[in-house]
Parts: structure tokens; C-alpha cells; sequence
């Protein structure tokens, strides 16, 4: 367990310890003013979650409805109508511009962090994660449990307070008893268009199953995995050379340009079903279990494809999806064994590939490789169905190599 824990009026710089902030400290979710703070704790743990982190952190002393507000003014602007955002109340609030001004939304936001691994080593190097090296640069509170079930009694004074809780790629699983600290509940940030994709990897499946259309859902933190009601969910496209990497980007954009819009939605609601007022249509959406995909946790196994086994659209979806873990390792006769993919250029049909041929100043085919020479050097593998195109490998002996300026032996291996 490590605790970071902002000291207001000291002189002394970084973080106390874990003894010394429990003795000492009210935590910071106990408001000094005559105005009680929103406050907001981030459960968060992986770099592509920092943006939303980085939103909340900057708006930090404004007003939940004001900053809700001008997200919804935004969206308003990009949208001229909700048509792929759901649910159906999203466009009944573009007539009520004062459902922001409510008075359970007038209290500025305060902010605190929970970090699932607060730091790891790989090969002897210590990696900081990212959320909590935010935190320590921008001086937030952060808290970092092994276990949430385990270390409750702590968890629970670190939360005290708490009025909604915000989580975005955690990483560990938030026991029950930890759902029932906040006031307002959990709000959940998960990449994918549920009840599609649950589970920890929705954006890899959606890539490598070659989806075109995924989306953004913000929904309800419940005991069963990513089931919780929906009350946002907006789509996201995916082009067909978007990678891991750029989809994940999109959604943390999104993510860090809707969640006060989210939150005030969630606070209204249960505010509703408290005071039975007017606020009948911020009703989440339940999601349909019939129509519930789980996706799976991802191993190494999957990293390792055989092209005489696979079509060349398959393998590059393949290779959007893990780019950056595990990666995409194709099993070629030519280097002995399997090379990883760096970059691929393209894929193209029997068709395209003859008409490649047809242009070229030579064409060379050793082993399952062709090489085929104009102004510069191209490698293409034959798949089950159609070709790849790489541009940059990594060898079974971990040497990288640039394809264009590669001497081709034909007899080695």
C-alpha cells in the first residue's frame, strides 16, 4: 500500500507516508470551505487513461454543472443531431439549457486518485505508472492498494466523501464493498459498444475481428463485469488502417470530453429517485445479456501466426489489434522460424499482387518470400488467401531489419 497525500499548508515538499497521513490527515475529500466540494475520486492505472485524468484534474474548483455544460455544448455543436448516441435522453436535454443549474451541481469539484500498481520493474528497469507520476507532478492525492478487499479499512478512509467515482481501465476488480463509498456510485469508461465486448480487451477484438464501427460507453460500475446501465455511448469509427493505438487515443479523447456531462447525468438521476422530481428522462439504458460477447485477457499464445493458415486481411487485423502487445510474430521458412512484424505496408489480393509483378523491374522468389525490385525493394508474404507487404521485421535472433535496404540470400537457412 503507498499513499500520496498533498500537504496545503507545509512547507514540506512531495508526500507523506502511509503512517503519517493517517495520524496527521482528515484526507483531502474534507472540504475547509462554507461551500461543500463535488468530490470525485479517479480509479484509473494505464497511460491511455491519463487524458480523462488530466481533464478532471484541470477543472478542478469549478462548478460540476458549469464544466457539464460546456461539454454538452461541445457535443452539441459537433452533433447537429444525437444519432448514434444513446440513450434517447441526450436530445430532449438540447432543449433544457438550465438542467445544468440545478442546485445539486453548483458545488466545485475536488479530486483524489486511486492507483492499481503504483510501480513494476521489467528486465531490472522500475517503471512508475503514469497515473500516479500525473499525480505527483500536478501534487493530487493518490492512494495505492494491492488489494482493495484486502486493505479495505484504508481504502475506506481514503474515500471518505466521496460523491461519485470515476473508472477508467483500473485493472482490478472493485469488490462490492467498495461500490457502496461513493455516494452517487461508479461510473465506468469502457471501450466498446456494449453489451459488445465486455471484459478486458474490447478494443483488440473489435480490431481484429475487423469492425468498422465501435463505441464509448460510460455505464454504471456493477458487480458483474462491464453489465452496469449505459448512459452514454457514442460511436467511434474505425478506418481500416487504425491501430490499438489510435482507436484507445479516440476513446480517451472522448472519454475526457464527456465524463462531467456523465457525472451530472448520474448525480440527477439518483437525485431524482430521491426527490421524485421532474427529471424523468435521464433514465440509463439497460443493456441486453442475450446480445453480452466476452472478450478474454491476452497471453503471449496469441502473438504467433502461420500465413499458410491465415488470410492476409486476418493477419493484418491481427497486427492493428496487439500492436503493442503481444505483437504479431508470422512463421517464415526463409529465417528459420517466426520474425515479428514492424510495419506493414499493405495487403492486396492475387490480382493486385500480379499486377505488382507485371511493373517490376525484378521479381525474386526464395522460399516463401517474394522480392520484388523497382525504384526500391519490397518484401511480400503469401497468405492463405492474398499478400502482406512488410516494410520492417524483427528476425527470430531479435535483429531489426529494414526491408529496403536488405541483402536477400538465396540459399540461406
Amino acid at each position: 500500500m503507498k499513499i500520496g497525500i498533498k500537504l496545503e499548508k507545509s512547507g514540506v515538499d512531495g508526500f507523506v507516508s502511509l503512517r503519517y497521513s493517517i495520524a496527521k490527515s482528515n484526507f483531502p475529500m474534507t472540504s475547509k470551505t462554507s461551500q461543500p466540494n463535488f468530490n470525485i475520486s479517479y480509479f484509473g492505472s494505464c497511460s491511455f487513461s491519463v487524458p480523462i485524468l488530466e481533464d478532471i484534474s484541470i477543472h478542478q474548483g469549478q462548478l460540476l454543472g458549469d464544466i457539464a455544460k460546456k461539454q454538452f455544448t461541445k457535443l452539441s455543436s459537433k452533433h447537429k443531431e444525437f444519432l448514434n448516441i444513446e440513450p434517447e435522453f441526450w436530445n430532449e436535454l438540447k432543449k433544457d439549457s438550465n438542467v445544468w443549474s440545478h442546485k445539486v451541481l453548483q458545488k466545485p469539484i475536488n479530486l483524489q486518485v486511486v492507483v492499481t500498481k503504483s510501480a513494476s520493474t521489467n528486465r531490472g528497469k522500475a517503471f512508475t505508472n503514469p497515473i500516479q507520476e500525473y499525480c505527483e507532478r500536478k501534487a493530487i492525492s493518490w492512494l495505492s492498494p494491492n488489494n482493495l478487499k484486502d486493505e479495505f479499512a484504508i481504502v475506506k478512509k481514503f474515500l471518505k466523501n466521496t460523491d461519485i467515482a470515476i473508472v477508467a481501465s483500473y485493472g482490478q476488480i472493485i469488490p462490492s464493498i467498495a461500490l457502496a463509498l461513493s455516494k452517487y456510485g461508479y461510473l465506468n469508461w469502457h471501450p466498446s459498444k456494449l453489451p459488445e465486448y465486455r471484459g478486458p480487451s474490447p478494443v483488440q477484438a473489435a480490431i481484429s475481428n475487423g469492425d468498422k464501427v465501435t463505441a464509448l460507453s460510460w455505464i454504471a460500475l456493477v458487480p458483474q463485469m462491464d453489465a452496469g446501465d449505459i448512459y452514454f455511448q457514442d460511436e467511434v469509427r474505425i478506418d481500416k488502417d487504425d491501430t490499438f493505438s489510435d482507436i484507445i487515443k479516440k476513446m480517451a479523447l472522448l472519454g475526457s470530453q464527456t465524463w462531467a456531462m456523465i457525472a451530472a447525468i448520474k448525480v440527477l438521476e439518483e437525485q431524482n429517485s430521491q426527490e421524485d422530481s421532474l427529471l424523468t428522462t435521464f433514465a440509463p439504458r439497460r443493456q441486453d445479456f442475450e446480445k453480452a460477447t466476452i472478450t478474454s485477457k491476452i497471453n503471449k499464445d496469441k502473438k504467433f501466426l502461420d500465413p499458410e493458415k491465415f488470410d492476409a486481411h486476418t493477419i493484418y487485423n491481427h497486427y492493428r489489434a496487439f500492436i503493442e502487445f503481444p505483437g504479431s510474430w508470422l512463421k517464415i521458412k526463409y529465417f528459420g522460424g517466426y520474425i515479428k512484424i514492424i510495419q506493414i505496408l499493405g495487403v492486396f489480393d492475387e490480382e493486385q499482387f500480379k499486377n505488382i509483378c507485371k511493373e517490376s523491374i525484378s521479381l525474386n522468389h526464395i522460399k516463401d518470400l517474394f522480392i520484388i525490385k523497382n525504384k526500391t525493394q519490397r518484401l511480400f508474404i503469401k497468405c492463405k488467401h492474398g499478400y502482406l507487404e512488410l516494410s520492417k521485421i524483427c528476425t527470430p535472433e531479435g535483429k531489426g531489419l529494414n526491408i529496403s535496404g536488405y541483402n536477400f540470400n538465396d540459399d540461406a537457412n
